[in-house]
């Protein structure tokens, strides 16, 4: 069987901005999207998730905001968010 890794665009909930008035206000802002990296077989750690964003970062200890002008922000996570609601695959490689 083949394991080729595949691209997706990963759509996330923004809480109260993906529902109601403001999914209809911010449209496509209405969700964070982001690209998840995973083998079609794939254990948690196989899958590598990025994206960028210009929200607060609340320290985890003193909770003071580390990004106060918020500034863009590459991030890289192993991890597939709680707030995932949906994978398009657009392309496939190996």
């Amino acid at each position: 069987m083949s394991n080729k890794r595949r691209v997706f665009v990963s759509i996330h909930y923004r809480g109260a901005l993906s529902l109601g008035e403001n999914r209809q206000r911010l449209g496509y802002a209405a969700y964070h999207w982001g690209i998840v990296i995973s083998p079609k077989v794939y254990k948690e750690p196989d899958c590598y998730a990025f994206d960028v964003s210009d929200a607060a970062r609340p320290d985890p200890e003193t909770r003071i905001d580390l990004n106060p002008n918020h500034e863009w922000i590459f991030r890289s996570n192993p991890t597939i968010s709680g707030s995932l609601l949906g994978l398009i695959m657009v392309s496939e490689w190996g």
